[in-house]
């Protein structure tokens, strides 16, 4: 059988952006190394992307690293694009969606113009690392880091609704904390059902997070 990084390369959906939500919580082994927590996620995403796919792994990884030590919105954007070539198409998605936000009044504003500027209409997939991840990093500049703006505003762009809500909210999340999650969105979401796997029943993700944290190291002077 094949290896990575054949087995990326060689996958049709290499593009897509699987590799990229698995490495926010990937980043979480790396917290304040983003350059760790990116080659981290490229190691794991070599199994089934290449490309924008690896690309986009990377920048989330990096900017979720940075955030759970604390950095504010602009280091953990900065963080995500120097892990995207300016030639790629993610890169010039990035950077073009960042330019979009920074001029935006709210995220909610943002919407229509990553709708008919980053968002693809005719592929039917709408998972593309190359949209996905640069609207995440986008609904985050305009949100200035807050969860509760930035999710909604991934929500409406319903192409992408897949996963750049999750990606938005991973990063968000791990700007503001656990107290920046509605309440309501945390009672809902926190108690796993076990459809996929009823091993999970029961499961409470906040108190799984809170077994992660503490498996942390130490951090130096702290």
């Amino acid at each position: 059988g094949l290896r990575p990084p054949a087995t990326g390369h060689d996958n049709p959906h290499y593009f897509d952006d699987a590799a990229c939500i698995r490495a926010c919580v990937l980043a979480v082994a790396h917290p304040g190394d983003p350059h760790r927590a990116a080659d981290l996620a490229e190691f794991d995403a070599r199994y089934t992307q290449d490309g924008d796919g690896v690309h986009g792994a990377r920048a989330m990884a990096a900017a979720v690293s940075l955030a759970l030590a604390g950095a504010n919105t602009t280091a953990c954007v900065t963080a995500a694009l120097a892990e995207l070539p300016e030639e790629t198409e993610i890169g010039r998605n990035a950077r073009h969606a960042l330019h979009l936000a920074r001029a935006a009044d709210s995220a909610f504003a943002l919407i229509p113009l990553l709708e008919h500027q980053i968002v693809d209409h005719v592929y039917s997939y709408g998972i593309a690392a190359a949209e996905t991840v640069p609207v995440a990093l986008a609904l985050t500049v305009a949100s200035d880091g807050r969860i509760a703006e930035a999710v909604p505003a991934a929500a409406c762009l319903s192409r992408v609704a897949d996963s750049a809500p999750a990606l938005a909210g991973a990063l968000t999340g791990a700007l503001g904390g656990g107290a920046s999650i509605p309440a309501s969105w945390r009672d809902t979401c926190r108690t796993l059902s076990g459809c996929v796997l009823p091993r999970l029943t029961g499961t409470d993700l906040v108190e799984l997070a809170e077994l992660l944290e503490a498996t942390q190291p130490a951090r130096p002077g702290g």
